[in-house]
């Protein structure tokens, strides 16, 4: 989870539209984000923070700040993303996915495009609805009810060593903010419903420029994802049994 806040912290909000704002209590969380030169983790003057090389200095550098289960935990996701998506589950619920998508009526500009982000987020989605958001924000409140933006400055300057350490410091004061707004629930909310789901994928869908979804289109993808979230959910027992367990991990759970 931290390797996309710091993706995420790379760039700057822009405010949701005004017909979503006070509509729906997840339009804060599909606030369009747009470019920001200073610092972006992923960009081309950095190696990108999911690169294996960096997931090894990522918790080395929790490790040297005295967060050793950070330091496993950030070791832990990127080994779980890489097994993620080369997995059987997850490439056949893609292509149905994309079918699904291909199929609807009204459909938005270019949305088979996200078909990978879309069955992501409703195995996210399924996940969260069998444990319960209570449970999880419950765990995640407990394991780091804040983090030290000078310790996230660290880390950036880590993974990204040529940018000032003006930068630095910013995005580990941002990353410490967005895990303030993480553990607030609403962003978490939005993956258990198709409704919900419409509003952070629009948000992905604007760091490609494209607009946010008509009311009409708005309609038919939350029907359609709430379909898909519910094939997740059969699926969830299936994407455990290919966890391998030689990895010395319990399984997946919420990457």
């Amino acid at each position: 989870m931290l390797p996309d806040l710091f993706r995420l912290a790379g760039r700057k909000l822009r405010a949701p539209r005004p017909d979503t704002v006070g509509a729906d209590p997840h339009a804060e969380a599909a606030a369009a984000c747009e470019e920001e030169p200073a610092l972006d983790p992923c960009g081309p003057a950095s190696t990108p923070l999911d690169h294996p090389r960096n997931a090894a200095l990522a918790a080395a550098a929790w490790r040297e700040a005295g967060g050793d289960e950070i330091g496993r935990g950030i070791g832990h996701h990127f080994e779980t993303d890489r097994w993620f998506h080369v997995g059987r589950v997850f490439r056949e619920g893609e292509r149905e996915t994309a079918a699904l998508l291909r199929a609807l009526p009204a459909t938005p500009p270019k949305l088979g495009l996200f078909a990978h982000v879309i069955w992501e987020m409703c195995l996210d989605g399924a996940h969260l609805r069998r444990v319960g958001l209570g449970a999880v924000l419950g765990e995640l409140r407990a394991a780091a009810p804040r983090l030290d933006p000078e310790v996230l400055a660290a880390l950036a300057a880590t993974t990204a060593p040529d940018a000032a350490p003006a930068d630095h410091a910013r995005v580990g004061q941002r990353v410490a903010e967005l895990w303030e707004r993480l553990l607030d629930g609403s962003w978490l909310e939005a993956y258990c419903s198709g409704e919900g789901m419409c509003f952070p994928l629009g948000g992905v869908r604007s760091l490609f420029g494209l607009p946010f979804f008509e009311p009409a289109e708005r309609a038919v993808l939350a029907s359609a994802l709430e379909r898909r979230l519910l094939a997740a959910e059969a699926r969830l027992d299936a994407l455990a049994s290919e966890w391998p367990v030689a990895s010395g991990h319990a399984g997946p759970g919420m990457r």
